[in-house]
C-alpha cells in the first residue's frame, strides 16, 4: 500500500469524529433492526488447514509504523493499536476455491510483514445455512470460528477478533449447491503495530501493557466489585482502536444490552457495526497471567450519541449469554457528589483494572465541554487510567454509575486530574431521544433518578446445581512418586500418564456451564504448554467428546481452583465424564513439568472409585494405576443449570402460560390463579437486584387462586417466578402505592 494512501488513511482517522446528522440518527433509531446472534463461535464442520502456496501481501511503509508506535496517544481519544488497510477481497478475485466432499472452500492467506496480529472486517457477511468460516494463524494454534449463518447481521458486517502474527488464513466452507456471490468479502485488514494480541498471551504481548501502578480487578481492592465488574467490557472498534464501556439497567427492567461509552470511542453507526465487545478479560488472580478473550460479541446498533457531552449508547446485536455472567449496572443521575469513586476499565487494552479515589470528586469543566458537566478526580488513591480506559464507568460509593471517562492527565506517579462526564449531564442534556440518555435508561418514564443494578440471569440461579464426588469432610491429597520414579499419580509422571477423567452419575437433563478443577501442582516449561479439558459422554469408559477447550497451564497455579467454561453451556442427559489431557511441547533439563490434580483419600472399596486414567492403550480405573493403585475421586466440580435461556422479562406475556397474575400494577397483594392441577408448586419473588424477597412452597395446587400479601415490600418492579414439576414461568409484578 503506497505511503500516500496510508497518510490519507491516518488523516481520515484523525478527523473522522463528527456529529451524526439528524437524518442519519433518526434512521438509526427507528429503521435499524436487531439481529439475534453475536460473535458466538460454534464448533462446526472441519478445518482443513491446507498449505498456502500464494499469499496476499499487505505492504506498509515501516517508517509510518515506527511513527505510530512511538506516538503518545491522548486519553480523550480511542487508543489506536492497529493500522486499517482497505482491501477488496472475495472468492472471485483472490485466493483459491476447491472442492471438499459436498462443499466448496474458499481459502485465502493474508500476510503483512512485522504485524503483531492481523484482524479482518468481513463485508458482506451473509453466508447461507450450512456455510461456515474459520480464521486462524499460519501455525494453526489460534483459531477464530466457526462463524455461521447465526452470525449474519442486518448490517451484513462481521468484525473478527485478531489472530497473532503476521500471517492469517481464512477458510469459507459453503454447500456445493450454493454460490459464494455476495455472501462474503474482506474490506479491511488491521495491521497490529503494538502487539495487543501477541501469541499465547505473554507479558510481552497484550497482557501487562498498562502501567505498573494499575491494580487487577481480582486483587483485594476489586473484591467488593465482583458483581459490578460483569457490566464492564473492552471495546475493539473497527479493528484498530480500544476503549471501555458499561452495560446499564433500565426502568422497564428489560433484558437489553444497552451499553454506554464515550462518543469519541463510538461516533456513528459504522463504528457500532464494527465494534467487538469483549467480556471477562481478566487475569485469573491478582497480578496473575493473561486472561481469556473468548467471551466476545460483534456489532451493535447506535441508539444515542452526543459530542457535546461525549457519550454514546449502543445496543448489542446479541444479549450476552448466560455463560458470560453479564451484569446490568445501576445508575444515579441526581448529580449528587459521590463520597468516593471507583473506575473499572481496560487501560491500554490490558486485563480489567480498578482505580479507587477515597475522596469526593469535584464538579469541573474539561476541554470544550459545557461548564461543570464533568466529575474531576483530583487524585487516585489506587491505580490510574490510560488510553483504552476511555468510556469506562465511574461508580459512586453505592456502586452506581455516575460518570463516563472523557479524558485527563493521570499517569502512574502522578495520578491526578481525570475527568468523567456526569451521567446526570448526559441524562437530559437534549430533548431529542437520539441525543440523550434519559429515554433509553428510563423507558418506563418513571422519572426516577437512581436505579439499582441487576443480574439478568438471576432466575436461572434457581435451576443451578453443583455436582461433586468428594464430600467436604474428606481429606484431599496429591501422591508424589518415590525415586527412581518421578511425578504425581494424577499428573505428569514417569509412567507416561497424561490423560485423566472423573465420572459423574447423572440422571437428569442439565446444561454444564463450568468445570472447576482443584490443581495441586502447576509448572509449565513453555508458555504454550497446555491442558485440553473435555466433557465425555456416557459409556463404560469415557465416550464421545461432547466438548473440549484448551487451557494454558500458565493460567493455573499450585493449590488453585481452575474454573473453566466452553463458551457455551453443554447439554447432558445422562452420566458423563470430565477429563483432561496434558500437552507439554518442550522437554526440560530436569523434570519440572506438572499439572497434578488433588484427589480424595483412598476409599479402599472398588465401588467407591470414580477416577480414570489413560495409558495410551485405553481407559482404566485408578484401581489399575501402575504405581499407586487406589479407589479415589478426582477433585472436580461441575456447575450446571437446567435452563440457561434468558427469561425475556421485557416481554413477559406467555401464550401458553399455566398461571395468571393480577392485578398489575398492584398496591398490597397479587392473585395467582390457574385452571390446572399441578404438583410441587413453588413461588419465588425477586427484587430488581436478583435477591429473593419471598418464597413459598405450595405442594399440590388445585384449580383456583392463591393470594400473596405484598404489604411488606416497597414500591417498585419485582420478578415473580412460578415453578412446578411440569412448567416454569416468570411474570412482572409492579407495586405502585
Amino acid at each position: 500500500m503506497p505511503a500516500s494512501s496510508i497518510d490519507n488513511t491516518l488523516l481520515e482517522i484523525a478527523h473522522r469524529r463528527v456529529i451524526i446528522s439528524l437524518f442519519q440518527t433518526v434512521l438509526l433509531c427507528f429503521l435499524v433492526s436487531l439481529n439475534v446472534s453475536g460473535q458466538l463461535e460454534s464448533q462446526t464442520g472441519s478445518l482443513l488447514h491446507k498449505k498456502i502456496e500464494s499469499w496476499y501481501d499487505i505492504k506498509i511503509d515501516s517508517q509510518i509504523l515506527s511513527t505510530l508506535y512511538s506516538l503518545k496517544q491522548p486519553k480523550d481519544a480511542a487508543y489506536q493499536f492497529a493500522l486499517p488497510v482497505p482491501v477488496d477481497l472475495n472468492p472471485g478475485n483472490s485466493g483459491i476455491i476447491y472442492q471438499s466432499g459436498e462443499e466448496k472452500v474458499w481459502e485465502i492467506g493474508i500476510r503483512s510483514k512485522n504485524a503483531k496480529s492481523l484482524g479482518l472486517i468481513l463485508q458482506p457477511f451473509k453466508i447461507p445455512a450450512g456455510g461456515y468460516v474459520y480464521i486462524y494463524d499460519s501455525s494453526g494454534k489460534i483459531i477464530r470460528g466457526a462463524f455461521t449463518s447465526e452470525n449474519n447481521y442486518s448490517s451484513e458486517i462481521l468484525p473478527t477478533m485478531p489472530v497473532p502474527g503476521e500471517e492469517l488464513i481464512l477458510e469459507y466452507h459453503y454447500p456445493d449447491k450454493e454460490s459464494w456471490h455476495n455472501t462474503i468479502g474482506i474490506t479491511q485488514v488491521s495491521h497490529d503495530f503494538l502487539g495487543i494480541f501477541d501469541i499465547e498471551g505473554s507479558k510481552d504481548g497484550r497482557y501487562g501493557l498498562s502501567q505498573s501502578c494499575n491494580r487487577d480487578i481480582n486483587c483485594q481492592a476489586g473484591l467488593p466489585y465482583a458483581v459490578e465488574k460483569g457490566a464492564v467490557c473492552r471495546l475493539i472498534i473497527r479493528g484498530v482502536e480500544l476503549c471501555s464501556g458499561v452495560l446499564v439497567n433500565n426502568t422497564d427492567q428489560e433484558n437489553r444490552g444497552l451499553l454506554i461509552t464515550a462518543q469519541h470511542c463510538i461516533t456513528n453507526q459504522n463504528d457500532a457495526d464494527k465494534t467487538i465487545f469483549v467480556f471477562n478479560y481478566e487475569s485469573p488472580w491478582c497480578s496473575g497471567p493473561d486472561g481469556r478473550v473468548s467471551h466476545s460479541l460483534s456489532g451493535s446498533v447506535l441508539r444515542s450519541t452526543n459530542s457535546n457531552v461525549d457519550f454514546s449508547i449502543v445496543e448489542l446485536n446479541t444479549f450476552p449469554p448466560y455463560i458470560y455472567k453479564p451484569y446490568l449496572a445501576g445508575w444515579d443521575v441526581t448529580g449528587s457528589t459521590p463520597a468516593s469513586s471507583v473506575a473499572i476499565h481496560h487501560p491500554m487494552g490490558d486485563v480489567k483494572k480498578i482505580s479507587i479515589d477515597n475522596d469526593p470528586p469535584v464538579s469541573s469543566t474539561f476541554n470544550a465541554m459545557p461548564t461543570n458537566t464533568e466529575w474531576k478526580i483530583l487524585q487516585w488513591d489506587v491505580g490510574t487510567t490510560e488510553g483504552g480506559s476511555s468510556g469506562s464507568p465511574l461508580f459512586d460509593q453505592n456502586k452506581k454509575v455516575v460518570g463516563i471517562l472523557t479524558g485527563g492527565e493521570a499517569v502512574c506517579g502522578r495520578s491526578v486530574n481525570d475527568y468523567f462526564v456526569k451521567l446526570s449531564a448526559c441524562y437530559n442534556y437534549s430533548n431529542l431521544l437520539w441525543e440523550q440518555v434519559k429515554g433509553w435508561i428510563d423507558p418506563a418514564v418513571t422519572g426516577v433518578k437512581t436505579l439499582t443494578g441487576r443480574d439478568p440471569y438471576a432466575p436461572n440461579v434457581l435451576t443451578s446445581d453443583t455436582l461433586y464426588n468428594i464430600a467436604k469432610s474428606e481429606t484431599r491429597s496429591a501422591n508424589i512418586y518415590t525415586a527412581p520414579k518421578n511425578g504425581y499419580s494424577t499428573g505428569f509422571n514417569s509412567d507416561s500418564l497424561i490423560m485423566y477423567a472423573e465420572f459423574f452419575n447423572n440422571s437428569q437433563a442439565r446444561e454444564i456451564s463450568e468445570v472447576w478443577i482443584n490443581i495441586a501442582k502447576s509448572i509449565f516449561v513453555d508458555l504454550s504448554d497446555s491442558v485440553r479439558i473435555y466433557i465425555f459422554g456416557d459409556g463404560s469408559v469415557p465416550g464421545t467428546v461432547l466438548a473440549s477447550r484448551k487451557a494454558l497451564i500458565s493460567e493455573s497455579k499450585d493449590s488453585f481452583l481452575l474454573k473453566y467454561d466452553f463458551n457455551k453451556t453443554i447439554s447432558v442427559n445422562s452420566n458423563f465424564y470430565v477429563g483432561w489431557r496434558l500437552n507439554y511441547g518442550t522437554m526440560a533439563s530436569t523434570e519440572p513439568r506438572q499439572f497434578a490434580v488433588f484427589h480424595s483419600q483412598d476409599r479402599i472399596l472398588p465401588s467407591k472409585n470414580s477416577a480414570w486414567f489413560n495409558d495410551g492403550k485405553g481407559w482404566k480405573t485408578f484401581l489399575q494405576h501402575p504405581s499407586i493403585p487406589m479407589s479415589v475421586s478426582l477433585d472436580v466440580k461441575v456447575i450446571s443449570v437446567t435452563n440457561s435461556k434468558l427469561n425475556r422479562i421485557d416481554y413477559m406475556k406467555q401464550l401458553n402460560a399455566d398461571f395468571k397474575v393480577y392485578p398489575i400494577p398492584t398496591r398490597d397483594r397479587i392473585m395467582i390463579s390457574s385452571e390446572k392441577s399441578t404438583d410441587n408448586m413453588e413461588i419465588f419473588l425477586y427484587d430488581i437486584t436478583g435477591q429473593i424477597v419471598f418464597h413459598r412452597k405450595i405442594g399440590k395446587f388445585l384449580p383456583g387462586e392463591i393470594p400473596v400479601d405484598l404489604t411488606f415490600l416497597k414500591s417498585g418492579l419485582y420478578l415473580l417466578h412460578l415453578k412446578t414439576n411440569n412448567s416454569s414461568e416468570t411474570h412482572k409484578v409492579l407495586i405502585n402505592r
